[in-house]
């Protein structure tokens, strides 16, 4: 019997301890939660842009005919600058009745069809080459140029690697001002990655590219990428 009891009491010593190791560990242990970014600039190697082309006749026959007619020699020009088929994508094709508003009346004009072509120029020297010869077709819409760089994963992964290190400056910046003992990460969850586009007014450059002799430049500038991340740290007294 004494021996049963001996047990018990040991048994009951040791669970005290283990709680308490546990209540002293809930009361040490905590998180801190912070959110870092990085930006990395780059510089773009590849250009896109929409082009259109429409045309108004007194059918709409003639004015599909009219309009196939000019997307034909902007396909030429494409294709002579060394375009791949699959960087040019027919983005709308339109047919419709266009009217206008005279002393309150609606007056038809014609019979309209538009066709709206999207291109991706990988080879950026030709740009300013292009958008003067683009400039040579009459009436042709051109919408704002976007850069972007073909294969950012390099730069991606160094704005990740900034946004680590950011987030784990601010952890430190933390743990020290309220005196805790910074630990390992317990979680990281990656926030928006976006690239910031850098955008030109194409349609300017068409009209200084018709009516000056001197050739069209379009500076791409660079583009802005950014990573987000957010890091759990542990953190005791």
């Amino acid at each position: 019997m004494r021996r049963i009891r001996t047990a018990i009491v040991a048994l009951l010593a040791i669970g005290a301890l283990v709680l308490a190791g546990c209540a002293t560990t809930e009361a040490v242990q905590g998180t801190i939660t912070v959110t870092g970014s990085g930006t990395v600039e780059v510089k773009p190697d590849m250009a896109s842009f929409r082009v259109t082309a429409k045309e108004t006749r007194d059918t709409t026959k003639e004015a599909q005919n009219a309009t196939n007619e000019k997307v034909a020699q902007v396909l030429a020009l494409l294709r002579a600058q060394g375009v791949a088929e699959d960087d040019i994508t027919t983005q709308s094709l339109n047919l419709y009745t266009e009217y206008t508003w005279e002393n309150n009346k609606q007056q038809k004009v014609g019979e309209s069809c538009s066709q709206t072509l999207s291109v991706k120029l990988r080879d950026l020297s030709q740009l300013g080459s292009v958008l003067d010869q683009l400039g040579g077709i009459d009436s042709l819409s051109l919408d704002s140029i976007q850069f972007d760089k073909a294969d950012k994963s390099a730069e991606l992964a160094e704005a990740r690697r900034k946004a680590a290190l950011d987030a784990q400056q601010k952890a430190g910046v933390y743990a020290e001002t309220y005196h805790m003992i910074l630990g390992s990460p317990l979680s990281v969850t990656e926030g928006t990655t976006a690239t910031q586009p850098v955008y030109r007014n194409a349609k300017l450059a068409l009209a200084v590219a018709s009516e000056a002799m001197t050739a069209t430049e379009a500076p791409s500038g660079v583009l802005s990428l950014n990573a987000v991340v957010t890091v759990v740290f542990g953190a005791g007294n």
